[in-house]
């Protein structure tokens, strides 16, 4: 039985920004076709791929990118949409030589009734090259997006956007070497979510991009995975086997690596000065930051209690005087005074001395008034009159009362004259027609 390595892997392959870019002639093809090689234009990749085996594909090993001839480049024309779909890129065992698959930035549908999208079964180099290739979300759930069986697969500057609610990604064949890359200098992020299903004999080679390995299973087998550069992101169980497999590419200096923590949901609250959180497989702390509390709230006791408004850490503090020194003050008979004490700002009990040991339960002292008295007197109708009152004779306040209890204002005092009151009038010396009367 076959062992395999899989690998549940996020993966930002950084892909470039895809722009039109014109044919060599600068002729667009129409609708239906789609594919060129050789200046020949073919409506499927598998008419274009059996024309060029047919004029004999050449057996070049070896070659970088750059160096696939034309010769043996099939060109992917224009944008194929999610309306139209489009069929299979399958390349057979009997293809011979290297192959380029240059996408020129197009973006190409899989036809959501296809039972394999990407089947590499033959040839010793395959390149498949700058563009985007979609896998909808309806498409057939059973098949890998990608099968490698061959000597070496590139994919460099190419998205792989699986769709599916289970992404399928990658499995290469035990006699397959699949090298993702990315050197574009003009790229945008896009993730590619699934499983790389490596059998054993097989390799997948990581030489660029953003990985992001969650899991792996059968992990005694990782040999068959070799990380040359990149940034590689793992959680911490993980990581042996990531050192591993940056090892066997000789090149750790081109690699980075970012350990995904597992922090925990809880606040950690047993600082008094602060609060944070941990990561379960190492000792960092996280998002930690001092208390916010809130302000100290007092029972009955005058116990207080508190709280961090952030981690929920509930503080308590038995009620311990606060004492404050107030000195001797001398009483006024508007303004009282006090014996020299010490108070305590959150119960105001009162102490004779500093250790608040002594109570001193009377602590205030009060002056009376010195009243002098006046007589009501009443008015006349030329003349004010008076209210009875008494009055103060150091701070000269007025009161309606003896015990000095109601003040009274210096108008409120005064009873206003009553006036003239005239009665009806008389005739004294009835007037005659001769004399005026009085």
């Amino acid at each position: 039985m076959r062992k395999a390595v899989l690998l549940l892997i996020s993966i930002v392959l950084i892909a470039t920004m895809f722009t039109m870019v014109s044919c060599e002639n600068n002729v667009y093809l129409p609708e239906n076709d789609t594919w060129s090689v050789r200046d020949m234009y073919f409506q499927t990749f598998g008419e274009a791929l059996a024309w060029l085996m047919g004029q004999g594909s050449g057996n070049s090993r070896d070659l970088i990118q750059s160096d696939i001839p034309e010769s043996q480049t099939i060109y992917l024309m224009r944008d194929v949409a999610k309306s139209e779909n489009a069929g299979a890129i399958e390349i057979p065992a009997s293809f011979r030589g290297s192959l380029c698959i240059d996408f020129r930035g197009h973006e190409y549908w899989f036809s959501s009734k296809l039972e394999k999208f990407f089947n590499i079964q033959g040839g010793d180099r395959i390149d498949i090259i700058n563009g985007r290739t979609v896998i909808s979300e309806d498409a057939s759930s059973g098949s890998k997006a990608v099968i490698v069986n061959v000597n070496t697969v590139t994919i460099d500057d190419h998205l792989v956007d699986d769709r599916r609610p289970v992404p399928q990604a990658i499995e290469v064949g035990p006699n397959g070497v699949l090298i993702i890359r990315s050197s574009s200098n003009n790229r945008t992020n896009d993730v590619l979510n699934g499983a790389f299903d490596i059998q054993v004999g097989g390799e997948l080679r990581i030489t660029g991009g953003v990985f992001r390995i969650d899991s792996i299973d059968n992990p005694a087998a990782m040999t068959g995975l070799v990380i040359t550069g990149g940034v590689i992101s793992n959680p911490h169980e993980l990581s042996v086997y990531v050192d591993a497999a940056i090892a066997a590419g000789g090149h750790p200096e081109n690699v980075q690596t970012i350990v995904i923590h597992d922090i925990s949901d809880m606040w950690i609250t047993i600082d008094p000065e602060k609060h944070y959180k941990t990561c379960s497989g190492c000792t960092h702390l996280f998002e930690e930051a001092p208390h916010t509390f809130t302000d100290w709230v007092y029972d009955s006791n005058f116990n207080g209690q508190r709280q961090c408004t952030v981690c929920g850490k509930v503080e308590h503090m038995d009620h311990k005087h606060t004492l404050v020194f107030h000195p001797a003050k001398d009483a006024t008979c508007t303004v009282p005074g006090n014996i020299a004490y010490y108070g305590c700002e959150i119960c105001g009990r009162t102490y004779l001395n500093a250790e608040g040991t002594v109570a001193a339960d009377d602590v205030f002292i009060i002056k009376p008034h010195t009243p002098s008295h006046t007589d009501a007197v009443a008015p006349t109708c030329t003349a004010a009159g008076n209210i009875e009152y008494w009055t103060c004779e150091e701070c000269h306040q007025h009161f309606t009362d003896a015990a000095c209890t109601t003040v009274v204002t210096d108008a409120a005092l005064v009873v206003p004259a009553t006036g003239h009151a005239f009665g009806e009038w008389a005739v004294v010396t009835p007037a005659t027609c001769t004399e005026s009367g009085l």
